[in-house]
């Protein structure tokens, strides 16, 4: 439903395209109830998904690098369990970055 919220609420500009409604959000969620697996797919949702935009860049942030690897390593799973996702992406290990390579996005 969190993500309904964020995503449904739209508005026409004078350009007749679509914007977001909602530019920020803020969801609690406890321990071990799939927070990366949310903000994994979040990420590809805007890397290579629906909202994704020529030439963009997603960034994932967290506390502390370890973190942060945790959100990579969960959408490297992502793309590599699926062959249309693994033939439009590289993952680059080591500098921990993803790109799409259709849109020119990282």
């Amino acid at each position: 439903q969190f993500i309904r919220d964020v995503y449904d609420p739209v508005d026409q500009n004078a350009k007749g395209e679509w914007i977001r409604r909602i530019r920020r959000a803020l969801l609690s969620i406890g321990r071990k109830n799939g927070k990366t697996a949310l903000a994994a797919g979040l990420v590809l949702v805007h890397l290579i998904g629906p909202e994704a935009k020529r030439n963009g860049e997603v960034y994932s942030a967290a506390t502390d690098r370890n973190q942060a690897g945790h959100i990579f390593k969960t959408c490297r799973q992502m793309i590599e369990a699926d062959e249309e996702l693994s033939a439009m992406c590289g993952v680059f290990n080591s500098v921990k970055r993803i790109v799409c390579y259709h849109l020119g996005s990282a």
